[in-house]
């Protein structure tokens, strides 16, 4: 499970350095606010049912509608102007991988 977090964490803050630098303090917010919705979800499925089964039900179902929603929610942003902006001055800016030093140690 940790493994699957640092992962998709290290995606978010990759995708996030895609744009100026006043916007990783969202992707942190972000962090900080799913902290909470989990716990929040959690006290909320076992005071909605005291079945524990059909809590776990509640608590998975509204996992299952936030990620759905952030699927939306992120091809939405990929059809922005902005989003296609702030990729197109990235791929501009950033240099190629074989021109990085890594190349040069690989090529000894």
């Amino acid at each position: 499970m940790f493994v699957a977090t640092s992962i998709m964490n290290s995606c978010i803050y990759h995708l996030s350095s895609i744009f100026p630098a006043n916007y990783v303090n969202a992707i942190v917010l972000g962090n900080n606010f799913s902290g909470i919705f989990v716990s929040v979800a959690s006290i909320l499925s076992k005071v909605t049912s005291p079945n524990p089964h059909i809590a776990a039900i509640y608590y998975f179902l509204s996992a299952l509608v936030v990620l759905v929603l952030s699927f939306i929610g992120f091809f939405i942003m990929q059809r922005t102007k902005f989003y296609r902006y702030c990729v197109n001055q990235h791929a501009v800016t950033s240099s190629s991988p074989s021109s990085g030093p890594y190349s040069t140690i690989l090529k000894k």
